[in-house]
Order: C-alpha cells, then structure tokens, then sequence
C-alpha cells in the first residue's frame, strides 16, 4: 500500500497491490480511515470566506441599493439590501451620499466604499468561518462603533450578514430557514403564513391614514398554495368593497401594491373587516 501525503491532500488515495490478502485488505481500511480523518480536519480548518464584493443595484423603486457576494469555498453567495420607502427615528442609519445630482441624493457609493475598502479586508483578516453568525455581527458592529451603525451604515453592514446567513447555511446543509431558526435557538417550525399589504397610508400614499400598512393573514389555510389564493383573491375583491362603500377610483400599482383609500381610517378598517366577512373564504374556525 503506498500513501504519501501529498496524496491525502490531494484527496486520493493509490493503492497497489497483487493479491487481495487479509493484511492487505486491513491495510487498506486503516489507510482509508486515515484519509477521510484528514480529509475532514482539512475541510473543516479551511478559510472559509476567500472574498467579499460588493456593487450597486436597484431596488424595486429604482432607488440605489447594495448588494455584496462572498466567495467561500462552497461557491458564490449573494444577498441584496431591502430599502424602506419611510424609516423610523430609532432605526439604523442607512447611509446614503446624499449628492443630489447623483439619483436625487439616494446612491449608495459611501456604503459600498465602505464594505470594499474597510469591513471586507477587517473581516477576511479574523478568518471567521461563515457559521459564526453572531461573532461576525458582532465584529461589525464593534468596528463600526456607533450605536446607530452611522459609520458604514446599516444597509453595508446587513449586506454583508444576509450574504453569511446564506453561506452559513449552506456549509451546514440546511434549509436558510432552518439555519435562521438555529441561530435564534427556535426549535419549533411551523409553516409561514404570507402577510398581503391591501391598504397603504402614511409615507406609502397620499392620504392621512396613521397606519402605514393594513395586512390580511390568510390563518384558516390548510397549505401555503391556498394561503396565496385567499390574499390574491380578497386582495382583488377589497377593490369593488371599497368602491361600492366610498365611490372611489383606486388606483392599483404594480411596484407596490396598495389602494389609495379616503382620508379616514375607520373607513380603512370597515372595508378590510367587510371584505374578510363577505369574501367566499371562511376560516374553519
């Protein structure tokens, strides 16, 4: 049996022998074992995160936004940044160049400088392995040092924590889901309910409504395809309840869809409640 190390890096094994002996044979199985031991310490110690890029894309607004790929050694994983259209005073800043000659002063140069030239060479440095969600969150935000994230803004530092979830889970062979579910020490999964926005008000449309987003859950499905008929079809039907009630045309918008509803928000509420009650869809409760 002839077994050179190069040869266990390599990830080969030669064996050579004439005859099929017993201490042949046993030969073979220890060296075997030896091989898959070393195969797994290699893989297991490798430098996970090779590199770290990132550009700039648009959103579904045509607003400026980031997106950033790292490169590991399972291949090419990529995430992209979600932009709101209104945020919060306690929120992380997202940072934006604001020259308004350039995308009416929403493009996303600074944070994308930010993750190129300063956080990926930081974070290839520690040579994290992308399972480490937390401590490479944690680093982030340590070299950062604001409490809002103003240094490299939010939208750099999420950029880069969506792409390691997703590389993350993929090292440990699990659904992105199920990693995420792991991290926040979740063991009990059910399936998800999607959330349809009918109604918009506040900076989402032009009409005093508080509320910035009224949402329906089809709860009384009994599998995720009929959850989406439920919202589609009651989603469509709120639109004839809401002009019989107030005789308004409304305006549906592809980009993000929401009806414009009369400066009044019980009216918002009525019509919602009417259209859950008069739609064919009942819960079985």
């Amino acid at each position: 049996v002839n077994i050179s190390c190069d040869t266990l890096c390599q990830s080969q094994i030669y064996v050579n022998f004439q005859n099929r002996s017993p201490s042949n044979l046993f030969f073979v199985f220890i060296f075997k074992h030896i091989f898959v031991y070393f195969r797994g310490y290699k893989m297991a110690n490798k430098k996970c995160m090779k590199h770290i890029f990132a550009r700039m894309i648009f959103d579904s607004r045509g607003n400026p936004t980031v997106e950033v790929d790292l490169i590991t050694d399972l291949g090419l994983f990529r995430a992209a940044v979600p932009s709101g259209a209104s945020t919060g005073i306690h929120e992380a800043l997202e940072l934006r160049d604001e020259i308004l000659t350039d995308y009416h002063g929403k493009g996303v140069s600074k944070a994308i400088s930010n993750i190129n030239d300063i956080i990926a060479p930081e974070l290839l440095k520690k040579e994290f392995d992308v399972t480490q969600q937390r401590e490479i969150d944690e680093f982030m935000m340590e070299l950062d040092g604001t409490p809002n994230l103003s240094r490299f803004g939010a939208n750099a530092i999420l950029g880069i924590s969506l792409v390691v979830c997703k590389a993350g889970a993929a090292k440990r062979g699990v659904p992105l889901y199920k990693h995420i579910a792991d991290l926040a020490g979740n063991t009990t999964l059910i399936l998800p309910v999607p959330a349809f926005n009918v109604i918009n008000g506040g900076s989402h449309a032009g009409n005093k409504l508080a509320m910035q987003e009224f949402m329906i859950l089809p709860t009384g499905a009994t599998s995720f395809t009929e959850a989406m008929k439920m919202g589609s079809e009651t989603y469509h039907h709120l639109k004839n309840v809401i002009k019989a009630k107030s005789a308004v045309a409304l305006r549906m918008v592809v980009l993000e869809p929401y009806n414009r509803e009369p400066d009044n928000i019980t009216y918002g509420c009525l019509h919602i409640y009417n259209t859950g009650n008069s739609v064919f869809w009942k819960s079985p409760k």
